[in-house]
């Protein structure tokens, strides 16, 4: 699985990047041979899949970073191209009930691209007492889509934000975070 990358430094705190990194993965046993732990009011079946194949990928990212006494922020675009992208537990149909058990299945998609870009960074607000305050955030959002259909993809994420408070001494640390996910639009799902 080659990797390239690329850093052009337009200043000592802030600076260019690209990179470009082909992948490999080979499905696991649980995704060919099937297994869901059963759970109460949960009637599932996952089919096995012994004619998986393995997924490959070419991914690009151009980002952005800057440093200065107070900030550290990174900006990030991304795209990958995938072949025989491995999607766990497609739900084939059912209807939750004894008789009629809901039933999912891990499938390749045979062309599928995903998209787009993240925001993260630390601000630093000083010192108080004898430890460093920070505010670590990253906020970020992804789209997919199955090349052969022209439908999303139901396995990308949706909108995240993610924001916390660090007081950090030099012999511990305490931190705590919110994140938010958004809700998927209609249009993300297919």
């Amino acid at each position: 699985s080659p990797k390239l990358g690329a850093l052009w430094r337009l200043s000592p705190q802030r600076s260019v990047f690209a990179n470009f990194a082909h992948g490999f993965r080979a499905p696991s046993a649980t995704q060919l041979n099937g297994s869901i732990d059963p759970t109460p009011n949960f009637n599932a079946r996952l089919l096995p899949n012994p004619d998986l194949k393995p997924e490959t990928s070419r991914n690009w990212e151009l980002g952005y970073r800057t440093r200065s006494d107070r900030l550290q922020l990174d900006l990030a675009l991304f795209t990958g191209d995938y072949n025989q992208l491995i999607v766990d537990k497609k739900f084939l149909g059912g209807t939750n009930t004894v008789a009629d058990p809901n039933v999912f299945q891990t499938v390749n998609v045979d062309s599928a691209t995903i998209w787009g870009w993240e925001i993260k960074g630390v601000v630093d607000l000083g010192t108080m007492g004898p430890a460093q305050l920070s505010v670590p955030f990253a906020v970020g959002m992804a789209r997919g889509r199955d090349n052969t259909t022209g439908r999303p993809l139901n396995t990308v994420d949706p909108a995240s934000l993610s924001l916390g408070l660090q007081y950090e001494t030099p012999g511990w640390f305490v931190r705590t975070d919110l994140r938010h996910v958004a809700a998927k639009d209609s249009s993300e799902i297919d």
